[in-house]
């Protein structure tokens, strides 16, 4: 409990800009999971009286079965079933062609698509485009895998207020400060490990490791995992610059980008909702690594779908 009559008038506004911020985490949490519910069938239902005459004692009171007329799964899957990357474009270039011959665009499409296949993104972009379509966005975390020498992506939903990740914004700019991932540990052959909360902050450049006992609303401390180095993470290329978040977030676009008649034409798509860059407006290379920064320069990048 915090008496706000002791605080002097700059703590004041900074609680109140806080706490604003909290309770518009709390109404997008509940709209996400409204929308979540619906997605699953789980909403009311209004119907007509011939629906209620044929449907008979089914939907009778006192009746336990539920009934379900669930459209939006319908539509958000018909249009994930029709978004699949088939291959990367680099300044135009889509592959490198006769080895004599090769560009370094087509060098590096060839390399994106390398990476893609190794981490079976094939597969994960089901995941990934379900989640983003349903809940409006989602999220690709990377890492950087030394033994393959190349970066490692992973699927992650919106936090929905258990578990997920969650994009905090800044006020002004509505660019994003950071990301934290939260959840929570289970590991019944470890005692005590079980029900500890863990936080995972993104950063441009550094990635640091929480975790709270439960019920402790402010005990938030540093954690490490095994093999980590130091705390926190560095998130930095070779010559030692800020990689930006390791995050990218994949949000559903507006307008009429992803429109039934676009999707019919059978011509290649593109899926708008860039990944959220710091400071690099929403260019792919900043994001993932030494290796990417050295071949990718300045070119630009597109993914087809």
């Amino acid at each position: 409990m915090i008496d706000i009559m002791r605080l002097t008038p700059e703590q004041v506004e900074r609680f109140i800009h806080l706490q604003s911020i909290i309770d518009r985490q709390a109404i997008d949490r509940e709209t996400l999971r409204r929308q979540r519910d619906y997605y699953d069938g789980l909403h009311d239902v209004l119907l007509s009286p011939r629906q209620r005459d044929f449907l008979g004692l089914l939907v009778g009171q006192g009746n336990d079965a539920t009934w379900s007329f669930n459209l939006m799964r319908n539509v958000v899957d018909t249009i994930r079933e029709r978004l699949c990357v088939v291959g990367f474009t680099v300044d135009g270039e889509t592959a490198a062609s006769e080895a004599d011959n090769a560009t370094p665009e087509g060098e590096l499409a060839d390399l994106l698509w390398d990476w893609w296949v190794e981490n079976d993104l094939d597969t994960l972009q089901i995941d990934l485009y379900r989640k983003a379509l349903r809940d409006g966005v989602a999220h690709l975390l990377v890492t950087w895998d030394e033994e393959a020498d190349r970066p490692a992506f992973y699927v992650h939903a919106q936090d929905g207020g258990l578990e997920g990740v969650t994009t905090h914004l800044d006020p002004e700019t509505h660019l994003p400060q950071y990301y934290a991932k939260y959840w929570t540990t289970y590991d019944p052959l470890k005692p005590g490990a079980t029900g500890k909360e863990r936080k995972t902050v993104y950063l441009p450049g550094e990635v640091g490791k929480y975790q709270r006992a439960p019920g402790n609303v402010y005990g938030w401390e540093p954690a490490q995992d095994p093999g980590d180095t130091s705390w926190p993470l560095p998130w930095l290329g070779a010559d030692g610059r800020p990689l930006g978040f390791a995050v990218w977030s994949f949000r559903v676009p507006g307008g009429s980008e992803l429109s039934p008649r676009r999707l019919r034409s059978g011509q290649p798509q593109y899926f708008h909702a860039r990944p959220a860059c710091c400071g690099c407006g929403g260019r792919f290379p900043d994001h993932v690594g030494r290796v990417w920064r050295e071949r990718a320069g300045a070119a630009s990048h597109n993914a087809r779908q």
